[in-house]
């Protein structure tokens, strides 16, 4: 570890502290962004495998040193999720939509996986997703990882255009 990470974990640790104290303190989801840009060498870049309609998805062979996106859909996409999802579709990168339901169909997805198992759970915790959160109906949030596979940028149900502008 080099002195700039432990700077940066330092900082990192007294800013939670202060949070915590503060009691306003920001949830897993919301700190791995802001954590992967700040400090990427502290993180392990994320890598997820999942089967899909389309074969198995697997970004550390697929899409190595390539951006990609991953959206997690709830128990139930209704208009607000569509609309979150019609806004992650307007990128041209590659994109894997997770969904909590078995039911779930969209055939826009470059991939879907689909199911609620162990294998999806990990899959949603390493993006500091709480199944609480995912299994929510007309949850929708989406990561877009840079090349280093680190997360880069985040929404969570967000429908209109000019909040997904880079």
């Amino acid at each position: 570890m080099k002195s700039n990470d432990l700077l940066w974990l330092g900082l990192i640790a007294c800013s939670l502290g202060a949070g915590v104290v503060g009691g306003s303190y920001l949830k897993k989801d919301e700190l791995l962004p802001i954590c992967h840009s700040l400090a990427p060498g502290l993180f392990p870049p994320i890598a997820l495998a999942l089967p899909t309609e389309q074969g198995v998805f697997d970004s550390g062979l697929q899409y190595a040193g390539q951006p990609w996106q991953v959206t997690f859909v709830g128990a139930r996409c209704d208009a607000g999720c569509q609309a979150h999802l019609q806004q992650a579709e307007q990128t041209e990168l590659p994109h894997l939509v997770v969904s909590y339901s078995s039911d779930f169909k969209d055939t826009r997805a470059a991939y879907l996986a689909r199911g609620n198992t162990v294998q999806f759970e990990q899959a949603a915790e390493s993006f500091g997703l709480s199944i609480e959160d995912w299994s929510r109906p007309d949850y929708a949030a989406t990561w877009r990882l840079n090349a280093d596979h680190h997360i880069e940028r985040r929404w969570v149900e967000q429908t209109a255009p000019a909040a997904w502008a880079d």
